[in-house]
């Protein structure tokens, strides 16, 4: 025979019992209790049979993090004061565990049951599964989605999200809470989040969701070819907004960053503009002559020299006195000037 009945916390319990399997149970289990006698007033013997009745099912379902006797058995009489026993740790939402029949009743006894005042049928075995929910993966795509903003800096785009699947959650209303993600992953083009699943403030989930990520901006292009060494000019490049993602690092974003420039290699047309194709102007070239400052805190005079190495603005260069022949380290300052401090 298969009943349902409504326990009184409001969830289905159902119960399977027949003839079979109660053949299985061990008579530890089942007890007819015998009725118990009582002194009426007149010196007679009255028989009173038990005051309430436990009956363990052999398949239940629950929806909290712990079993009690509620969830698994149908209560009458004084059967409902042992509701509340704890029978253990819920399984996870739509998990299932076996519950062993010996220790139901061992701890049905540790809460005080006595034969002569319960009837209880209880299996070897119970079987209890946990009742769950699914949030879709595309659920928790849109919430990554709707979160966007705050998950991407200035010109960036979500191209993709990629949440894997589903997440599988104990009944009832919950949140959905996406995480920024880790500072070392800020601004890379894949990043790794992490979204969590929210019930009565408790994270009862942790999914991780992986995002493709584009970066369009303004840069720099040569509109024609430009020959090693050549100095930059205002009318050589041009700026475009191009997609960022996959481009080499160090790309130049505005014209004044690489006019005036150095290419240190021949540079094809239309190419981006890097800040490792470009060198500052040499201002001093190896065999220069050039002017050499010597200043001191109460002097300053200049002498000829010769420029053993090139060098750009801010350079430090060894320098040829002309007029001692002494080496001398300087710092060019501005073509064919270099300058010397005490």
């Amino acid at each position: 025979m298969r009943r349902e009945r409504q326990t009184t916390s409001g969830v289905a319990l159902r119960i399977a019992l027949d003839a079979a399997g109660w053949a299985a149970v061990a008579t530890l289990l089942v007890a007819a209790v015998a009725a118990t006698s009582v002194r009426g007033d007149d010196g007679h013997s009255d028989t009173v049979g038990p005051l309430g009745r436990i009956v363990v099912g052999r398949l239940a379902t629950v929806d909290g993090a712990a079993i009690r006797l509620a969830d698994v058995a149908l209560l009458e009489g004084n059967g409902a004061d042992f509701g509340a026993v704890d029978l253990g740790a819920a399984p996870d939402p739509g998990g299932s565990k076996r519950l062993d029949g010996v220790a139901i009743l061992q701890k049905l006894r540790t809460a005080g049951l006595r034969d002569a005042a319960t009837r209880y049928e209880i299996p070897a075995n119970v079987r209890v599964a946990r009742a769950y929910q699914d949030v879709s993966a595309d659920e928790i795509r849109g919430a990554v989605e709707r979160d966007a903003a705050s998950l991407l800096g200035e010109g960036e785009q979500l191209r993709s999200v990629d949440v894997g699947g589903a997440a599988r959650i104990p009944p009832g209303p919950y949140d959905v809470r996406v995480l920024p993600p880790s500072a070392a992953s800020a601004r890379a083009p894949r990043r790794r989040i992490e979204v969590e699943l929210v019930q009565d403030g408790n994270v009862v989930a942790t999914l991780a969701a992986r995002l493709e990520v584009g970066v369009t901006g303004p840069i720099v292009l040569l509109r024609h070819a430009i020959a090693r060494g050549a100095v930059l000019r205002r009318e050589d490049l041009t700026v475009e907004e191009r997609e960022l993602t996959g481009l080499p690092s160090g790309i130049v974003t505005t014209v004044a960053d690489a006019v005036g420039k150095e290419a240190r290699a021949a540079l094809p047309a239309n190419a981006p503009v890097t800040l490792t194709a470009l060198a500052s102007p040499l201002l001093v070239r190896r065999g220069d002559v050039v002017t050499i400052v010597v200043e001191t805190p109460g002097m300053r005079l200049s002498t000829p020299g010769e420029a053993l190495e090139a060098g750009a603005a801010g350079a430090q260069i060894r320098i040829r006195n002309r007029n001692s022949q002494q080496e001398i380290a300087a710092q060019v300052v501005e073509r064919g000037t270099v300058l010397v401090q005490y």
